[in-house]
């Protein structure tokens, strides 16, 4: 992830993975040097093995011989070197000799996760001849870029593509000639693919933007031999047309969460490689923390030399990106030499829990613009990732977001922190409930918290967000109580099984209400009432309420919600079910306008319990995927098991025995009610 590693000039570039001169690996700090020289092959045995790397010669064609005099840094196309101990990560190289036979080989993540090295120490292993050309920013043109394609297939065949060195070489080559001498290169490169071969382009994120790299990778992929597999190692998803590519199968990709590091790897790193075995409930903690990350994992390493057992794990428990070893790599090599304007944008992004370019134009007080600019800035280096492969979000390393927020501190002390986490929570008051109360009690604005909880009760009952509100409720007890409390906490306790508790609690956020009922929040509370009663088993006491939620003149949405609890406790599901399935669609209309996503899965979950009751498997299916869907996030009782027998049911009916099974022993038996009479909630 540094970004001061060197390119083949030896200048300080931040885009670049792999230093000229040695890449990524994890060898116990007493090993010795590499005597084959700093460009040797990775030619060895087994993890441990004393066998030396043998030096592959460079054959970089020289002018007398070739006509061409185009200077070559030899490293860009030598794969680099691997020291002795580098960890084998079999489960990785055996995923790559399943799928490199594949046109296109995508390993995506950002720096530091050892892409160059897996595929380095692949390249030492494979019987398939590599080829291997790492990008820099020196690499702007295509006379540069096939000069380097040319001699890349030197250091496996001196006499490789002739022609096209030759006419690089000739005085005058224009742009003009581009596609011809392109063309003749493709000609040339076919006797190496005929009999399958690997093409790696490394760090091709340094220059993906330049319209000539664009053009000839684009080529090599569509039009190389058919038996040359292409493998491009980058920080970011390649701009290239492949989508007919994947649609044929031909498309193989590592993403960063492939590239993490897992518990098993961990574990035989320090065992095996640094020669430290840790007990399992420190590498949990280690794991925990640097979440897989190669180089924090090695900066872990280094900063654990000639400590303790019992240092290691205080040591590990308190790891953090704010101090230490790890705050000077990330000081030094990650964020020092960032712009100015850059580094603060990232600061001041370290508190949101959600990062998008709108998120960050607020915090960082710049237009969207410039917030577009910055993330594309920070991702181009890899400090900050996609959550997501099509994502527009981006997050941070844990290590990396201490760092940062720890800088933050220092440059604006506490007064300013808060002042930023009320910047985001008044801008989430007009985009979410969430993100305003998170804002507000980062900044300890516990009349705000308290402010924002009470106003946001429909959304937060809508949108299934019980246990998020319950948790702020928790962890602040110096909130003064509302009755509308007494809503989120009441379904908490339906969910844990304690239906007094919960019939309580719903019952006095009733009475603290005027009798009259003409607020929204009294009616809210009569109508979570209603339905508690229902699911617990009074159906008449549910019925009582609901006929009394009519009579207060309610919202469209709540007199909706009436005739759904009336219309439970007082017809039978398949003797009206013209009735009952027309009343659940208007209701999910307008729960799908008002974006109550589990109001609309309950309100599924009923449509599929009426479709069984009168027997549409299919009907029944949609509407508990639906439900499960919808569910998955917000139900935490008898809800999302429901929707799984629902659909086991279903299919069941439709002949599919095996998924079937799957589906109801997902459905985990829970304490409480079988069927979801609530309707909507609320």
């Amino acid at each position: 992830m540094a970004s001061s590693e060197r390119g083949s000039a030896g200048t300080r570039s931040g885009r670049v993975d792999t230093p000229a001169n040695g890449s990524l690996s994890f060898e116990p700090p007493e090993a010795s040097v590499n005597p084959a020289g700093p460009h040797a092959a990775a030619e060895r045995g087994p993890v441990g093995s004393s066998r030396p790397a043998t030096e592959t010669p460079s054959h970089v064609p020289r002018t007398a011989h070739n006509v061409n005099a185009f200077p070559i840094h030899a490293s860009k196309v030598q794969r680099p070197a691997l020291r002795e101990q580098t960890l084998a990560r079999h489960r990785l190289l055996d995923w790559l000799s399943a799928k490199i036979h594949h046109r296109l080989v995508l390993v995506t993540a950002e720096a530091g996760y050892g892409k160059t090295t897996l595929l380095a120490d692949f390249s030492g292993r494979t019987r398939l001849p590599t080829l291997w050309y790492r990008l820099d920013e020196t690499d702007r043109d295509w006379v540069t870029i096939l000069n380097y394609l040319v001699a890349a297939g030197r250091e496996l065949d001196p006499d490789f593509a002739p022609t096209t060195w030759s006419m690089l070489g000739e005085p005058g080559t224009s742009g003009s000639s581009k596609d011809a001498i392109l063309a003749t290169f493709l000609r040339e490169l076919q006797p190496i693919g005929e009999r399958g071969a690997v093409f790696v382009f490394d760090d091709y994120h340094a220059v993906e933007d330049e319209p000539d790299v664009q053009h000839i990778v684009r080529e090599i992929v569509t039009r190389a031999p058919e038996r040359l597999s292409i493998v491009i190692l980058t920080r970011r998803q390649p701009a290239l047309p492949i989508a007919r590519l994947r649609a044929l199968g031909e498309v193989a990709e590592l993403t960063r969460e492939e590239l993490r590091f897992d518990a098993d790897e961990t574990e035989r790193l320090f065992r095996e490689t640094y020669g430290r075995p840790l007990e399992s409930d420190v590498l949990e903690e280690l794991t925990r923390h640097t979440e897989g990350w190669a180089a924090s994992l090695q900066l872990v390493q280094s900063a654990l030399r000639e400590r303790t057992s019992t240092e290691t794990r205080t040591f590990i428990r308190a790891l953090s990106g704010a101090h230490g070893t790890l705050h000077d790599y990330l000081a030094e090599e990650v964020v020092g030499d960032l712009e100015p304007s850059l580094q603060a944008f990232l600061m001041r992004t370290s508190i949101l829990t959600a990062l998008d370019m709108t998120t960050g134009s607020v915090v960082a007080a710049v237009f969207k613009k410039e917030a577009r600019r910055h993330l594309e800035s920070a991702e181009r280096v890899g400090l900050l990732p996609r959550s997501g492969r099509s994502s527009n979000a981006y997050h941070y390393h844990k290590l990396v977001r201490d760092f940062l927020e720890d800088r933050l501190r220092r440059e604006i002390g506490d007064a300013g922190i808060a002042d930023l986490h009320r910047r985001m929570a008044r801008f989430g008051e007009t985009m979410d409930w969430k993100l305003a109360v998170h804002h507000y009690a980062a900044a300890e604005d516990i009349d705000e918290l308290r402010r924002v909880l009470v106003g946001s009760i429909q959304d937060i009952m809508g949108g299934g967000g019980f246990a998020l509100a319950e948790s702020y409720v928790n962890r602040h007890p110096e909130l003064e109580p509302d009755p509308s409390f007494g809503l989120f906490l009441s379904r908490r306790d339906l969910y844990r099984g304690d239906f007094a508790k919960a019939r309580a609690r719903a019952q006095a956020a009733v009475d603290a209400y005027p009798a009259d009922r003409t607020s929204r929040e009294a009616q809210l509370a009569l109508a979570n009432l209603s339905s508690i009663e229902g699911l617990t088993g009074d159906v008449q006491t549910s019925l009582v309420l609901a006929r009394e939620l009519e009579e207060t003149n309610p919202t469209r949405e709540l007199a909706l919600l009436a005739k759904g609890l009336v219309f439970l406790g007082t017809q039978s599901i398949d003797a009206s079910f013209e009735e009952g399935r027309r009343l659940l669609g208007e209701i999910l209309t307008v729960q799908r306008v008002r974006g109550r996503e589990h109001y609309q899965g309950i309100t599924h979950l009923n449509l599929a319990e009426s479709c069984r009751a009168l027997n549409l498997p299919q009907e029944t299916l949609s509407h508990a995927d639906h439900a499960i869907e919808l569910l998955s996030e917000s139900s935490a009782g008898s809800e999302l098991p429901t929707a799984y027998i629902l659909r086991g049911w279903a299919l069941h009916h439709l002949g599919h025995p095996d998924a079937a099974h799957e589906a109801i022993a997902t459905a985990i038996p829970v304490a409480g009610p079988s069927r979801a009479l609530a309707l909507v909630g609320p």
